[in-house]
């Protein structure tokens, strides 16, 4: 086993231990290599160069801040070894809520599958370089110009260059949740996200799922009608969504989002609306019905209602909590009210500041 250690210009003694550590566990099958940069270059910029000196036949990252749980080398590997056409694989992993005090597993969708994770990733990501474990031959550099999103990014590149990606399910580390997140940083995540989603060939990837004969057409129509909001392409979400006539959950969210990003709040009601009579617990669709109630009616107190509403299912979630407190200001701004803008993961990321 080859370790790899990356100081990306630390302040305190992190140098002085990691050698302490060296020094303590040297062994004839176990080599370190410890760079320390001069300056701080960022973590996509120590990743690559742990990347270029690498000689492993499989590599995997683990962050300062990450607990390695059992098995976090041997079941990928095992994995790896038994399916030879797979590339790279990736795990779940148990967020830990530090101030909370919480471990949570993250999960995947229910409908999620190695043949259709792509289009369950352009909704939202699902792979975090922290759980991948991949062979050296597919070592990619991350891009070093976008301050979030990195992994976002690098999933997409390493899959328009061909590579197989797979996913399995046990949670292999414990990723810590503390102020100092990058993902938390809402604008630049969401500016590094469209950067990202100019980048590749999108409509190509697309042809080549309407093509693959195991995934329903709706379902790709229905991921890539998320990527072009993402886009702010409005009409091509809703050509897409127009291609299917079934009244899913999900379809209904969606083209709520789209009338509300038209700023008519008239139909995004009767979306959000009808979501609700199906489903009348769901606390993204309370919240962002509250608001068109705003919007569209000056409905003040029935949209507090349906705030408190959601805040009962859901007493950590942060877009109704804090539009319940702006509408409880008699003066409050509404260009501070916030929509939901995706349904809600089965367990929260960030509870205090979650994107």
């Amino acid at each position: 086993m080859e370790i790899i250690l990356v100081d990306d210009c630390s302040t305190d003694k992190s140098s002085e231990l990691v050698n302490q550590f060296i020094n303590n566990h040297k062994k004839d099958n176990l080599e370190f290599i410890h760079i320390r940069n001069d300056s701080n270059k960022g973590i996509s910029y120590s990743k690559n160069q742990g990347m270029d000196v690498m000689n492993g036949e499989f590599f995997f990252f683990t962050g300062s801040d990450d607990i390695v749980l059992p098995n976090r080398i041997s079941e990928p590997l095992s994995y790896l070894q038994i399916n030879q056409n797979v590339d790279i694989v990736y795990s779940d992993i148990e967020i830990w809520h530090e101030s909370k005090g919480k471990k949570t597993k993250r999960g995947f969708p229910a409908e999620m599958s190695n043949e259709n994770a792509f289009l369950f990733q352009l909704k939202r990501s699902y792979f975090w370089s922290g759980v991948l474990f991949a062979r050296n031959k597919v070592k990619l550099n991350f891009d070093e110009n976008l301050s979030s999103a990195v992994d976002y990014d690098w999933y997409f590149n390493q899959f328009f260059k061909g590579r197989n990606i797979h996913f399995i399910d046990p949670a292999l580390v414990s990723y810590r949740m503390h102020s100092n997140n990058t993902s938390k940083n809402l604008t630049k995540s969401k500016g590094n996200v469209d950067r990202i989603l100019h980048k590749y060939d999108f409509q190509k990837a697309y042809h080549q799922f309407l093509q693959n004969g195991d995934i329903k057409k709706c379902e790709v129509n229905l991921s890539f009608a998320w990527y072009y909001l993402s886009l702010g392409e409005l009409d091509q979400s809703l050509d897409l969504l127009s291609l299917d006539s079934s009244n899913s959950i999900e379809r209904l969210f969606l083209k709520g989002l789209i009338y509300v990003a038209y700023q008519d709040y008239d139909h995004a009601a009767k979306y959000f609306e009808s979501i609700l009579q199906k489903s009348n617990t769901m606390p993204e669709c309370l919240n962002n019905f509250a608001l068109c109630k705003v919007f569209n009616l000056n409905d003040i107190q029935g949209a507090k209602e349906l705030l408190r509403k959601a805040l009962q299912g859901n007493p950590n979630y942060l877009d109704a909590k804090m539009n319940l407190q702006i509408l409880e200001n008699a003066l409050f701004d509404p260009s501070h009210l916030k929509f939901t803008d995706k349904p809600l993961r089965n367990t929260l990321t960030h509870i205090e500041n979650y994107c």
